[in-house]
């Protein structure tokens, strides 16, 4: 995928606001999501992001979780998200923590992408930030390294559907990947549900309730 990819159009570059209290990191991060074709706003001070964030557009939020504010990551996504629904959100961390796909915990989990900051390489922050701008979940893959699978219950095709789904893949794309029909995807993605207890609700995207289930689980491991 090439940089002029994350483009919504000509002349309009999907905008995201960087807020990190860390200025290496800062400045990391920006630079690489400008050499990748994005408009980059950046604010080590959350209050400061959220007071810019009143007048100006934000298509996607990077927020470091950890920041050391009297607010956290997800607070400044709250803030955020009831000013405006629109944006999406990318979380970057130090310390993974499962309770992020856990929807009563953070209600945000559609459509969000969750990063580790160590050694996070750009392929994968323009990954995260292009599928959280298209309402898909993505998780850094560093997350789903541990091999669970078996002890979940689940197959490897199973797995591997889901660790796809965890990289943003659509059904279509999944299918290609993997050389099976696209309803043999949604009929694993099923059964992995039922295996991993997730129970459909009224609103409720079963296949990022899934998604979702399963990261908690490997995470947890």
């Amino acid at each position: 995928m090439t940089d002029s990819q994350f483009r919504e159009s000509a002349g309009d570059l999907i905008r995201v606001l960087v807020v990190d209290d860390e200025q290496l990191t800062r400045t990391l991060i920006s630079y690489q999501l400008q050499m990748s074709g994005f408009d980059v706003q950046c604010f080590g001070d959350p209050r400061s992001a959220i007071a810019w964030s009143t007048h100006n557009r934000v298509d996607v939020a990077c927020l470091d979780v950890d920041l050391r504010a009297s607010m956290s990551g997800l607070d400044v996504a709250n803030v955020l998200k009831a000013m405006d629904p629109a944006p999406a959100v990318v979380f970057l961390t130090v310390v993974a923590d499962p309770k992020f796909f856990d929807p009563d915990f953070n209600p945000l989990v559609g459509g969000m992408s969750y990063l580790l900051k160590s050694g996070v390489d750009r392929g994968s922050l323009v990954e995260a930030v292009h599928a959280a701008h298209s309402g898909m979940i993505f998780a850094d893959p560093r997350l789903l390294a541990s091999n669970v699978g078996a002890e979940l219950g689940l197959s490897k095709q199973q797995v591997s559907i889901l660790r796809l789904c965890a990289r943003a893949q659509t059904n279509a794309q999944i299918a290609e990947l993997t050389g099976i029909s696209v309803s043999a995807v949604e009929t694993s993605l099923n059964r992995a549900a039922a295996k991993l207890g997730v129970v459909a609700k009224p609103g409720v995207n079963m296949r990022v309730a899934c998604v979702s289930a399963y990261i908690s689980a490997v995470m947890r491991a």
